[in-house]
């Protein structure tokens, strides 16, 4: 099975349990991108069965007509999404006029959006730059872009060399969710992988929680960044257990079923979406039996 990622400390404990010895890569290949949207093209050009990504480019993958299920609800982000801008930039007011870096169509787009409308800012007043994550760093520090929206690690990365904070996911809360989709037609295929998959998921998480210095060692490299920034980003964000995910991803009417309507309603408003999302068959709580095989 593989399941395409990215850089994202809320997704490291996929990479935890792969390091010790929890999955196996003649079961589990994690194919790593440079960004969530090369992530994206992977999944609809079928080259992974599943990816992780956030709850808004779920709506926008479902909308273009793949069928997908939701089968493991990850993270929130609370503050490790961010906007950032130079010194003297003090708020999303002063963005007016301004050349601000996004992700176009993942989530950058949704948070600048969302920040926009908040602090009663038009889209048309400012300019947006479309680049990829790590170009996106890249051009900040050589001064082409007067604001980015970016995430963990970019974000501490960029604040270390002076960036300043006007915007993060605090003021938008429980609405930015990561989330693990897979191919509906390879969930058959996969059902014993990915039950091991899902429980060595919450192993990992259980380790990084008794052991933290332990497991932060095992990803820090890989995020670029030290241990100990490694798990002072890991406070900006909230892992759910095993029964959230059990009772947000059953069918009827629940909490993330809410947030759904929610998240289709102001990406419309914003012109993200431009069609109506059927989520009847989008969620799968099916795999979260807890299992040792």
């Amino acid at each position: 099975m593989r399941i395409g990622t990215f850089v994202w400390p809320g997704y490291e404990p996929l990479f935890i349990a792969r390091s010790l010895g929890l999955l196996s890569e003649n079961e589990v290949h994690l194919v790593e991108f440079p960004s969530a949207a090369d992530s994206m093209v992977s999944f609809k050009n079928g080259l992974v069965d599943s990816i992780t990504v956030t709850l808004d480019e779920v709506l926008r993958l479902v909308a273009e007509g793949h069928d997908l299920r939701i089968v493991l609800l990850m993270d929130y982000s609370n503050g490790a999404d961010a906007i950032l801008a130079r010194p003297g930039i003090e708020n999303i007011a002063a963005l007016k006029g301004r050349k601000v870096g996004i992700e176009t169509n993942n989530l950058g787009a949704f948070i600048l959006s969302r920040a926009l409308e908040i602090h009663g800012v038009a889209a048309g007043e400012i300019t947006n730059v479309s680049l990829r994550a790590d170009r996106l760093e890249d051009q900040f520090n050589k001064g082409a872009l007067d604001a980015v929206v970016t995430y963990e690690p970019y974000r501490s990365r960029l604040l270390s060399r002076g960036a300043r904070q006007i915007f993060d996911t605090t003021e938008l809360p429980s609405e930015i969710l990561d989330v693990m989709i897979v191919r509906a037609d390879a969930l058959e295929k996969y059902e014993r992988t990915l039950r091991k998959l899902i429980n060595s998921w919450f192993l990992a998480i259980q380790h990084l929680t008794q052991k933290p210095e332990d497991a932060a060692s095992r990803v820090s490299v890989r995020e670029q960044v030290t241990s100990a920034q490694f798990l002072e980003s890991l406070k900006l964000l909230r892992f759910l257990d095993r029964q959230e995910n059990i009772r947000m991803l059953a069918k009827g009417e629940t909490s993330l079923l809410a947030l759904v309507k929610k998240m289709t309603a102001l990406m419309q408003a914003s012109q993200l979406l431009q069609s109506t999302v059927q989520t009847a068959k989008l969620f799968e709580n099916s795999f979260l039996k807890e299992t040792d095989k």
